[in-house]
């Protein structure tokens, strides 16, 4: 009788093993499995593949290497000799190519970050490390890369002064009187006007010579810089007649000049005339038009 029951035990196991090398599958937990190897447990941890260094998990194609999952000290890595795509709800989203580009929404991504879509940022935006200060705005350079400048339509270095000379003096530097001032930036004396922010500048000056007497005066006005130079506004010229013996000019000159931080502007003039009571007076305002 116990020869029969071994018998039966025997046979009973060498057709588990046929049908088991014939379908070619393996179930851990389960009885029918659907793959040559399906793991079933209530468990949270499947499987726990382990080694000592540097672990890795191999795929290949048909015996063609394919790539790796590496796990190291201190990071995790996949190798893959192809781009690597993660398609979230089977639709691809973010692409990683060979060459480092990285693309979201996007297959091919031609550049570093290639974004096909709104991008929304919490935090600041930083080209070089730098992200710029209030008010400023990212300029384009070409094929470079950009850069923050003041915007010409936003910036507050904006300011305006009257402008007089003294009464009876052949030659000099006009005086300034604050109208506005809107950045400290800029420091308004008597004499000049301080800079200490480097940019192109446009500045109106309004000049009004006033001489009487019986002939026309001569009257030239320079626009002086300690740093940039000097630019004539009004050559020295005889003043037209305006009146019965009297003889006022009423021009307004416009001009831009990039001024170097430090930087002080004077208004030189000259205005000869025979008789008393001559000067020049007027107005000039100025801002930033670019860094």
């Amino acid at each position: 009788m116990k020869k029969i029951t071994l018998f039966l035990h025997l046979a009973s196991s060498l057709f588990f093993c046929a049908n088991l090398l014939h379908a070619q599958n393996v179930g851990m937990g389960i009885t029918t499995p659907q793959a040559p190897l399906h793991i079933k447990t209530a468990g949270l941890e499947v499987l726990r593949l382990e080694g000592s260094g540097t672990p890795s998990l191999s795929l290949y194609d048909n015996g063609t290497y394919r790539g790796s999952l590496v796990s190291r000290s201190t990071n995790m890595e996949l190798y893959n000799a192809l781009p690597i795509i993660i398609s979230p709800g089977f639709t691809p989203s973010t692409t990683f190519l060979n060459n480092g580009n990285v693309g979201i929404g996007v297959i091919t991504p031609a550049y570093r970050l290639d974004v096909n879509g709104d991008a929304n940022f919490t935090g600041a935006l930083r080209t070089n490390g730098i992200a710029g200060v209030s008010g400023q705005v990212l300029t384009s350079n070409g094929g470079a890369a950009p850069t923050w400048t003041n915007s010409a339509l936003t910036n507050q270095i904006r300011f305006s002064a009257g402008i007089q000379s003294p009464v009876n003096v052949f030659s000099g530097v006009m005086g300034f009187t604050v109208k506005y001032n809107l950045d400290p930036a800029i420091t308004i004396n008597p004499l000049s006007i301080g800079f200490n922010h480097t940019g192109l500048y446009h500045f109106d000056i309004h000049a009004v010579p006033n001489a009487g007497g019986n002939s026309a005066p001569f009257f030239g006005l320079t626009l002086m810089t300690s740093y940039s130079g000097s630019y004539e506004l009004a050559r020295p010229h005889a003043v037209a007649a305006s009146g019965p013996s009297s003889y006022v000019e009423n021009d307004i000159y416009s001009i831009d000049i990039y001024l170097i931080a430090g930087n002080l502007l004077q208004l030189p003039f000259t205005l000869s005339a025979n008789a008393a009571g001559y000067n020049v007076e007027g107005w000039l305002t100025g801002y930033l038009i670019s860094d």
